[in-house]
């Protein structure tokens, strides 16, 4: 009886480890454009748990698209948690997000975690970002993925979503 108590509470512990928490995020494609400055806000679509931490991780045409500043409009997600390498490879960029306090962020559905301005030069090419989630960055080993965790360090089922408008300011 103890043997079976013991593995039902180990199954229980692992499974709500790996499965569970679930969030969509989106990001437009460029679409037909002028050139000049771009923004692509990316959005939490839905979401079921609190964040502790996320990294994204996005590709672009660097001929086309030369990434400029990201701005975070959201008071869930305050500047200066955020750590960004917009160059970090050759058409690549990560933003990481660490909540300092070690909890959970809620935020809502529909919220705008961050918007990304690039300089759009060629508005004859079209050069969406995509989203990157399992790739060894450039010269290394380990991967780099778009990922979401909870404070606990349970990672995020994710559905990521190219689409929509482009927004131009």
């Amino acid at each position: 009886m103890k043997k079976a108590i013991l593995f039902f509470s180990m199954l229980f512990i692992s499974t709500s480890l790996t499965f569970g928490q679930t969030a969509t995020l989106s990001l437009p494609d460029l679409g037909e454009q002028p050139a000049g400055s771009v923004f692509f806000p990316i959005t939490i679509d839905t979401i079921d748990d609190g964040i502790g931490t996320f990294q994204i991780f996005l590709e672009f045409d660097k001929t086309v698209l030369t990434p400029v500043d990201v701005t975070y409009p959201d008071p869930n997600f305050p500047r200066d948690e955020w750590m960004n390498n917009l160059v970090y490879g050759e058409g690549e960029l990560i933003l990481t997000w660490l909540n300092s306090e070690g909890t959970n962020t809620n935020p809502v559905p529909g919220e705008v975690i961050c918007i990304i301005e690039f300089i759009y030069s060629d508005e004859s090419a079209f050069s969406p970002l995509i989203w990157e989630t399992n790739k060894p960055g450039p010269g290394k080993s380990e991967k780099v993925m778009t990922a979401l965790w909870t404070k606990l360090g349970k990672q995020f089922t994710l559905k990521l979503i190219d689409g929509s408008i482009g927004v131009s300011q």
